[in-house]
């Protein structure tokens, strides 16, 4: 049954019944469609998988070194720290060039 749009509820509690309304309506789903949104959802991967080869293809016929490896925890945290200390570094020059204005 649809949710009562009247009821002095809490927001939340609205979109907890609406969510759980728009659930149970699939059990109206005809039995095809569910087969049929598989299908369609397989096309579209393959069709991501087949933009991002060409994608891939591209870069790498213009020379670009492409990384398909994940980025392990130890490499994202020597990044993380390299770019801190960069940062620390433009901070302190930009005190510096402060200091000289002041005198």
């Amino acid at each position: 049954m649809t949710p009562d749009h009247t009821l002095d509820i809490p927001t939340k509690r609205w979109q907890g019944l609406v969510k759980a309304w728009r659930k149970a309506l699939h059990q109206y789903d005809p039995p095809d469609l569910a087969k049929a949104m598989e299908a369609e959802a397989i096309a579209e991967k393959s069709l991501e998988r087949t933009v991002k080869d060409k994608e891939l293809a591209t870069a790498q016929a213009e020379g670009l070194l492409v990384d398909l490896q994940p980025r392990s925890d130890d490499v994202l945290q020597k990044w993380e720290e390299a770019r801190q200390q960069q940062q620390d570094e433009f901070d302190h020059a930009d005190l510096d060039d402060s200091d000289d204005e002041l005198l």
